[in-house]
Formats: structure tokens, C-alpha cells, sequence
């Protein structure tokens, strides 16, 4: 039975007759009379989770409690710290985890906000202290989408671009105020349908962008598809402050990435050419096997290896050739993205096309296969530093 509907006797509605909670004996031993003699340890346990998605309490005695601030500050905070404190007595190092009501994590503040002032247990606990929640779009959960169709833009906006953000931004905002960490305990709800595709896609990506740890919810019903939906890449360990982490790279981020590593030019261009190159499926993003290839050829790779992902990037139209406009771009793209801003005279990329292929076009089509485009860009010095900074 889940918590909120146990009994009117604790402040929730009555799941079961009030007459039978009554007749409970009273327990033999406080709690947590479990852990008395021996608190779980090793790897299988994670920590406590207080209550899981807690009710407001007696909203009929005192509507104020349908705010999520007045719940959380004159029901929840009380009891978590209370449960703190008997679970502390016996077990000083397991993460806590803390919840607000469900509504609380869409805005901040004390009427609309979790309430809470502290961790569970007061400030000192902050290190051991895990904001718990959840997000699943009540769009989609008052009007849900068949498995089978895709969510309407209007919906999708709503969720996507609305409170999805909020959620995590609220979640951000407190964590700033409360100290400790989250964790994204549920979300999902949702199998093996291209609507579900859509809201794990949107979640997992936020979840990613903010830092956070999730926890999936739903009946896997194929178990293989589903994990493989879920899978990411995540760092174990980090070094230093993070700049983003995320399994999937849209375009904006790919930049953002390149920019850490040639922070003298502007990798805009060069980067647009090879995400359309790297995004195989056409889906707007850049998985992390996708990336780690472009990465290793442009930063690791030898000279050989570099030139053939640059012809790859900048063969637009995919017919292993290069022709002068598509050269020209090539050049002024690497150009920007060493940082060279002297584009005039002999360093005019539409000049310097037109002799590339006038010099290494050997069959007259005024076109470069790639071993004609490889031998040129090996005799051109500049060319040669841009490509390969080692020679």
C-alpha cells in the first residue's frame, strides 16, 4: 500500500479503515528497532529514503497545506528531522533521503517552494542529505499521448520547455540554499513506444545537463530495449569543475565543447560541418561513440587521419569529391578555427581554393578526389600547421 493512503490518524486520507487502525498494537520498539544492533552496510544499500512522495497532510482542517511550502515546512521538515535524529543515533554515515510533496519542485519560496529551511538533521548533515523528487509532465499524465503517436507541439512545449525546466531549476535553487545533493528517484512511467522515446530522451538529456543522478520508474516489459534507452556515458570521477555532462550532443553543446579547446578561434563553422557529418541517424544529436571518433581524428590523429575527416566534413554532397565552394569553406573554416583573421591576399581561402585545384586537379574535372586533396594539403605549410601543430 503506498504511504498516502495509510490513515486520517497521520495526517493522510484513510486507506484502510480508521476502526482497523486503531486496533494496532503499539509497536514493541521504537524506531529504527531494525538497525539497533546492526546497521545495513555494503555496497546493496544506498540509503534512507524518509517517505516516498509524502502527502501535504489534513488539507480539510488547514487548506494552507496544499501549499507545498507550508506542507513541507509545518509537516514534513518536523518528522524528517525527528526521523533524523532516531536514524542517526544508530548509523552517523548513509545518505538520507528527503522529499518534498510532489507539486513542491516546480518553483521556489516559501508558499510555493519544499518549505524546507535545513537537511534533515540540520546543517551538519548536509554532506549526507539527498533532496529527493520526481518529474513526470502532468500535461501527459491528465491527457496522455498513445504509445504509438507523437506528443503534439503545444504539449511538448509545455513540458519540454516549461516545467520540465522548472523542475530542475527549482531543484538548483535549493540545493543552493539547503546544501547536499538530489536525485531524480522517478521519472518515466512510460515502455517500448515512441511517445515514451520522446519524454525519457527530454528527461535523461536534463538530467544530465544538471548533474543529477536518476532513477528510472516503469514496468519493463523488454528489458533489453529499455536499458538500452536509458543507457549513458558518465564520468566516475571528475578533476576540476565540470563544464557539461552529457550523453548525447545537440549542435549548441558541440560547439560549446570545441570552444574549450581552441579557445583563440571560432570553431562555429568547423563544428556545424562535422556535427552534419556525425550525426549518422539524422536525429539532431551526437552520440558518444560519434564523438569520440571526431574528437580523437581532429585532436589525436595523425596528419592522415585528420585530413580524412576533414574531407569527409566538407564533402557536402557526399560524392567523394570536393569541388571550389565546397574547399572554400573548408578553408575558411579551419581558418576560424586556428584563430586566423587575416583572410586577405594570399590567405583569401576563395584565392587559395582556386589554386589548390588548379594546382592538384590532375584529371580537369576541377574537382579533388581525396588523394588529390591529401597531396595538396601536405605541400601548403599553413595548411600543414593548422592540421597537424606536431610537424
Amino acid at each position: 500500500m503506498h504511504q498516502d493512503v495509510l490513515s486520517s490518524r497521520v495526517q493522510s486520507y484513510d486507506g484502510i479503515p480508521a476502526w482497523l487502525y486503531d486496533q494496532f498494537p503499539a509497536p514493541a520498539h521504537a524506531y529504527p528497532w531494525p538497525l539497533q544492533s546492526a546497521p545495513p552496510v555494503g555496497d546493496w544499500f544506498f540509503g534512507y529514503e524518509l517517505i516516498n512522495e509524502p502527502w501535504a497532510g489534513n488539507y480539510i482542517a488547514n487548506p494552507f497545506l496544499l501549499l507545498p511550502g507550508i506542507a513541507g515546512s509545518t509537516n514534513l521538515q518536523p518528522l524528517y528531522d525527528k526521523l533524523a535524529k532516531a536514524i542517526r543515533s544508530v548509523d552517523d554515515k548513509t545518505l538520507i533521503f528527503y522529499e518534498p510533496v510532489t507539486w513542491g519542485v516546480r518553483l521556489n519560496g516559501k508558499y510555493f517552494g519544499t518549505g524546507f529551511t535545513h537537511v534533515p538533521g540540520g546543517d551538519s548533515y548536509r554532506d549526507r542529505s539527498v533532496l529527493s523528487y520526481h518529474y513526470y509532465c502532468i500535461v501527459l499524465s491528465l491527457d496522455p499521448v498513445p504509445g504509438n503517436g507523437t506528443i503534439p507541439t503545444f504539449e511538448r512545449v509545455l513540458c519540454d520547455d516549461i516545467e520540465g525546466p522548472a523542475v530542475f531549476e527549482s531543484v538548483r535553487v535549493d540545493l543552493l540554499r539547503l546544501g547536499g545533493s538530489a536525485f531524480l528517484t522517478e521519472f518515466g512511467g512510460c515502455d517500448d513506444s515512441p511517445t515514451c522515446d520522446e519524454q525519457l530522451r527530454w528527461a535523461l538529456e536534463a538530467a544530465d545537463e544538471f548533474y543529477q543522478s536518476w532513477a528510472y520508474w516503469g514496468v519493463v516489459r523488454n528489458q533489453k530495449t529499455t536499458i538500452n534507452r536509458l543507457a549513458r556515458v558518465y564520468a566516475r570521477a571528475m578533476a576540476g569543475k565540470p563544464v557539461f555532462s552529457i550523453g548525447k550532443l545537440d549542435q549548441k553543446r558541440f560547439i560549446e565543447l570545441f570552444k574549450q579547446f581552441y579557445p583563440e578561434g571560432n570553431p562555429k563553422k568547423f563544428c556545424k560541418y562535422a556535427f552534419d557529418t556525425f550525426d549518422a541517424d539524422n536525429d539532431g544529436t551526437i552520440s558518444f561513440e560519434e564523438f569520440l571518433i571526431t574528437y580523437s581524428a581532429a585532436r589525436n590523429g595523425n596528419l592522415d587521419d585528420r585530413l580524412d575527416l576533414v574531407f569527409d566534413i566538407y564533402d557536402i554532397s557526399k560524392d567523394g569529391l570536393i569541388d571550389e565552394a565546397e574547399l572554400t569553406k573548408m578553408i575558411v573554416a579551419l581558418y576560424k578555427l586556428a584563430g586566423k583573421t587575416n583572410l586577405k591576399g594570399d590567405h583569401d581561402p576563395k584565392r587559395r581554393a582556386a589554386q589548390i585545384i588548379a594546382k592538384l586537379d590532375l584529371s580537369g574535372d576541377k574537382k579533388l578526389s581525396k588523394a588529390e586533396f591529401f597531396s595538396g594539403c601536405k605541400s601548403d605549410p599553413f595548411m600543414r600547421r593548422l592540421l597537424d601543430p606536431n610537424s
